[in-house]
Order: C-alpha cells, then sequence, then structure tokens
C-alpha cells in the first residue's frame, strides 16, 4: 500500500520533478509547461507543474475521470472517488498539445490513472503519526487482542495507522451509522439523526430500517447496505439497531464509509448527530478531561463481548473545520466491553495530545 513515505521524483522549488534529467523551464504563474512539439504523449521526466508541488493532489470536481493514458482521446478506466480524498503523483506526462498530465494513483485499494493538471489541487505533505504515538497504538491493539481492528486516517484519507485484524469483525451500534446515513438519504433531515444516534436509540433505528424496506426490515438493510457500497465500503446488514451479532465489517470499510459520507448532502446533520466526548449522548462520561473534551464525535458500540466505537477526531492544533477532522474506526471483539472501552480512550488521546 502506497503512504505518505513513498514518493516518486523530488521536490525542486516547490514543484514536483520526475528523475532522470534536468528539469524543463514552465512558467509556474500560469501552471503550463512549454510544449515540445511532439506528435504524441511522451512520458517526460523533466516534466514538473505546480498542482504536484507536494506529491499529493485531489480532484477539483466531483466524478473527474481517470484515463488510460495521457491524452483527451483515452478511455476514461474510473473516476475520482472524492474531491476530499487525496491520490499520490507517480509520474507527470505532456499530450500532443502539450498539456500536463499526472498519473495519480489513490490509495487504500482505490483508482489509478491519468488526469489533466488543469483538473487537479496540490494538497498538504502527507504527515505520518510519531514513531512514537505508532509503537503506542501497537501496544493497545496487542492489548485488546486478535478480534480486534484499528484503521486512522488523515483528512484526506491517507492512513496514518492501520493495526489488528482485517478481517470482517461485528458492529454493534456502529451499525446504526449505516442506518441513519441511509434514511437522511431517502427521507431528509426529518429521520432525526441526532434522536438515534446520541443516545443510541435501538427502537428508533429499527424503526427508521423498517421503514427504509417499506415495513420488512431485510429490505431496509438490503437498501442499507447498497448505499453504502455506493460510497466504497462493503459492509454487511442484519438490522437497523446493531443489537444482531451479523453485523459486520472490517475497520477500513467503516472508515471508507465515513470518509465518503463527508460529500453528501445531509453530513451536516449526521455528523451533528454523533455523541461529543465529553459533552452529549454516549459519550458523554468519557474523554471529559480538558484536553479531550469536544475533539471527539463517534458513534459507540456495545455487546457482550464487543466494544466498538467510530467516527471523527480532531487533534490539537490542526483547526476546526468539520473536513480538517482525522476519520477512525476501533472495533473490537472477544474483549469485556468495560475493558474494551478503556483501551479505545487512551488509543483516541494518543490521536488527540500525543502518547
Amino acid at each position: 500500500m502506497l503512504d505518505g513515505r513513498t514518493l516518486t521524483g523530488v521536490l525542486v522549488a516547490g514543484l514536483l520533478v520526475l528523475p532522470g534529467s534536468a528539469a524543463a523551464e514552465v512558467d509556474t504563474e500560469a501552471g503550463e509547461p512549454e510544449g515540445d512539439g511532439a506528435s504524441e504523449a511522451v512520458p517526460a521526466p523533466a516534466v514538473r507543474h505546480w498542482s504536484a508541488r507536494t506529491g499529493w493532489v485531489r480532484a477539483v470536481e466531483p466524478g473527474q475521470p481517470i484515463a488510460s493514458s495521457p491524452s483527451t482521446e483515452a478511455v476514461a478506466e474510473a473516476t475520482a472517488p472524492s474531491i476530499t480524498l487525496a491520490a499520490q503523483v507517480q509520474r507527470l506526462a505532456r499530450d500532443a498539445e502539450g498539456a500536463v498530465w499526472v498519473r495519480v494513483n489513490y490509495p487504500n485499494g482505490g483508482p489509478r490513472g491519468w488526469v489533466p493538471a488543469s483538473a487537479l489541487r496540490a494538497v498538504s505533505p502527507f504527515r505520518p503519526l510519531s514513531r512514537s504515538a505508532e509503537r503506542r497504538l501497537d501496544r493497545l491493539v496487542a492489548l485488546a487482542g486478535p478480534r480486534t481492528g484499528v484503521v486512522v486516517r488523515d483528512k484526506f484519507g491517507r492512513t496514518l495507522y492501520s493495526g489488528g485484524t482485517r478481517r470482517p469483525l461485528i458492529l454493534a451500534s456502529v451499525t446504526k451509522l449505516f442506518t441513519v446515513a441511509a434514511g437522511l438519504d431517502r427521507f431528509g433531515a426529518r429521520v432525526g439523526a441526532r434522536s438515534i444516534l446520541a443516545p443510541s436509540d435501538n427502537f428508533r433505528a429499527q424503526v427508521l430500517m423498517n421503514r427504509l424496506g417499506g415495513g420488512v426490515n431485510t429490505r431496509g438493510t438490503s437498501r442499507a447496505g447498497d448505499y453504502a457500497a455506493g460510497l466504497g465500503a462493503d459492509v454487511r446488514l442484519a438490522d437497523g439497531s446493531g443489537l444482531s451479532y451479523s453485523n459486520r465489517a472490517p475497520a477500513h470499510e467503516v472508515v471508507d464509509f465515513l470518509e465518503r459520507v463527508r460529500d453528501v448532502e445531509h453530513f451536516g446533520v449526521f455528523r451533528a448527530g454523533l455523541p461529543v466526548a465529553g459533552l452529549s449522548g454516549t459519550l458523554a462520561g468519557r474523554l471529559r478531561e480538558p484536553a479531550t473534551r469536544g475533539r471527539v464525535r463517534a458513534k459507540t458500540g456495545t455487546l457482550d463481548p464487543v466494544a466498538t466505537l467510530a467516527g471523527y477526531v480532531r487533534p490539537r492544533g490542526i483547526g476546526l473545520g468539520p473536513h480538517r477532522e482525522l476519520v477512525f474506526a476501533i472495533l473490537m471483539n472477544r474483549i469485556h466491553p468495560p475493558t474494551g472501552r478503556a483501551i479505545q480512550d487512551r488509543m483516541l488521546r494518543a490521536l488527540v495530545v500525543g502518547p
């Protein structure tokens, strides 16, 4: 898997230059390099462009086509998964008209291919967790046991930490994230997201799932699962409340969903409905110290023997906007729930304030 420590090329005067020869002269203010008059697309190790200056870019428009080669006539093999997710720059080239194209690779199994540089914007460089924070998370994952999966990504979808199993795990009430998001998509804000998510109301969640299915739970879970799949997440749902042990997904699929749902119309309502650490809902009594209070918005889940938590965390020093938050999922199975919750809180403290 590609991460922020892998970058083909070097940075010269803030521009990405692929190794192999001296940098070509370009008009960096206009963002367009000089054409070489070639009759076909030519891989250009010396091409540089402002859009790739950090080695990471994002699409400007939703649904940006990703082509098989650097040409306006090339087949579009995929589309950018989100304007909020970053892709790593792999290569630059000019097409026959001299326009710069960027070969991008979306991490975490995302698409790869060629995109016009004019359709991209540079994003901030990748900043990995400190080694000490990684080691602390490793120790906590080991303490939680082999049926634990933890994934943390930055605001652009780049993996900061992935530990434990990648197998599907019991979700418990994290299931309600999928129920409520699908309900908001179908019925709008009147579904009462806060009344379901904050107190983790099983009855209301199941009523909403039945409503999604026209009175039939299985039809509702199918529609909610399809909605999640449309956002790029593969989950298995058996009810709306999370009481069933058959609600399962790997931690990385839950994070995929939480990333993509930021692009939907009712995300503000969805996010506002989540419990807030030290302040509201099922997180009111957790992480109450000043350093962490208010910095975690997440859905809790508890069954015997399951403890889950998934949502958004805002470390110190990254600003206040919701799109600046890290996205995480901590799924623990075969664990005493109070023990699991204590370990989860230690993990989140490490993310908010450091080890």
